[in-house]
């Protein structure tokens, strides 16, 4: 296969990067232009608790079974924080994902106390703290809303000694690591992502999360069985940084940090953002990917893929006379959509259109 390279403007103003086969022209073309269903930039950060009045209070109820309601109440104040792991859309300010990778809470000390006749308890919890996490990854946002389930996320009291003493007997409840009291998130969380401006390449969020937990459970203490309930409301906030948009990100990962939507400093006559759009690292060989005539179906063309796929939408467009170009019916695509979504893999045939002579090209609009 021979594969010339030419460069040209056109009177519409837009920059054309052609590639000739067998002497037929299928120009890969790269617009400036809004950007369109992209995929979100994985990203992690770390969410400190904050010290809102109205949040990050656990409020613990304890009580003995003796036959009548001897429960006490107290509150701890918990700090801590937590590492996330989030996919940002920067243009939309949304993610789908929020999974807790690790999280610690630390909670002040709480004193329960009840008097009665002859005899009562008081026992106090010091050291108390909580595990937080996504047992099953990754959790899972809807992104229009920033809504969650809480109960993908785990708040086990894994630390901490519970002791004192009830009706004259001693009380004392060790918990580890290895004996939690298990607990999860409840109802539905939140996550808010506000935008601070950019910096250079990259865009600045602030990250809002909120999830209500509780946490319950009893324990046997000489010949006393003690019940208690936790309940409360996280609320974490931290910063992260992501790329403006999935292409500056794709050229951070190449290690040539903002080149231009249009530079080939591989020389190999393939620009850089038709190598994002096309799913290749800046290295890769693209001629296994770009438009060629399908040896096994004449008349069809087709382009391939790589695994993971594309990495944003892709239309195929056709003319007769390389002025006037419209997009290839979506039925005539064997993705059955055109443009191509994101993530697609492996060939991509368009159909013979019936016409004499017909030029094929791949638009990419720039994010």
């Amino acid at each position: 296969m021979e594969l010339g390279l030419f460069e040209n403007f056109f009177p519409d103003g837009v920059k054309r990067v052609f590639c000739a086969v067998h002497k037929l022209i299928f120009p890969c073309i790269l617009v400036l232009a809004a950007a369109s269903a992209l995929p979100a930039i994985p990203v992690g950060t770390t969410l400190v608790l904050t010290s809102e009045p109205a949040y990050n209070v656990l409020t613990v109820t304890l009580d003995p079974v003796v036959g009548f309601d001897l429960s006490s109440t107290d509150s701890s104040r918990m700090t801590g924080s937590i590492q996330v792991l989030l996919d940002i859309d920067p243009v939309a300010a949304t993610t789908p994902i929020l999974t807790m990778v690790e999280g610690r809470t630390y909670g002040t000390d709480l004193r329960f106390k009840r008097s009665f006749f002859p005899s009562g308890y008081e026992m106090t919890f010091r050291g108390a703290s909580a595990f937080i996490q996504t047992p099953a990854p990754p959790g899972m946002v809807t992104p229009a809303t920033g809504r969650f389930a809480a109960n993908q996320y785990r708040f086990d009291i894994d630390q901490g000694v519970l002791s004192g003493t009830a009706l004259g007997n001693p009380v004392s409840q060790t918990f580890t690591p290895e004996a939690p009291s298990s607990g999860l998130g409840t109802g539905s969380g939140s996550i808010l992502l506000t935008s601070l401006g950019d910096s250079g390449l990259f865009r600045n969020f602030d990250v809002l999360v909120t999830i209500p937990v509780s946490n319950g459970g009893s324990f046997l203490s000489d010949t006393i069985t003690v019940n208690v309930n936790a309940s409360g409301t996280i609320r974490a906030l931290g910063t992260v940084q992501v790329p403006r948009t999935p292409y500056l990100d794709w050229t951070i990962r190449q290690n040539q940090p903002g080149a231009p939507f249009h530079t080939d400093p591989e020389s190999d006559g393939i620009p850089h953002g038709l190598l994002w759009a096309l799913g290749l690292s800046a290295p890769d060989d693209p001629r296994p990917h770009l438009l060629r005539p399908d040896p096994d179906l004449p008349g069809t063309f087709l382009f391939t893929l790589p695994d993971p796929g594309s990495a944003a939408p892709i239309l195929v467009e056709s003319s007769t006379d390389l002025t006037h170009w419209t997009p290839v019916p979506s039925a005539s695509v064997t993705a059955l959509t055109n443009p191509v979504p994101t993530r697609i893999r492996g060939d991509i045939r368009i159909a013979p259109s019936g016409d004499i002579q017909r030029f094929l090209r791949l638009s990419v609009l720039e994010p």
